[in-house]
């Protein structure tokens, strides 16, 4: 008991990867000011992977 079988490291990979991969491929977020022109609200939004 209380070890971690060949099973349970493939299922944290696979459950993981995603994260990883789109942490690698499309970066970490970055905010950006949005600015509506008409209205002149400024608002902070976020550009990357979520």
């Amino acid at each position: 008991m209380g070890e971690f079988s060949l099973y349970h490291w493939l299922f944290f990979v696979i459950l993981v990867s995603p994260i990883v991969l789109g942490v690698l491929l499309l970066g970490l977020q970055k905010p950006v000011h949005i600015f509506h022109a008409e209205s002149g609200l400024v608002k902070t939004g976020y550009i990357g992977y979520s």
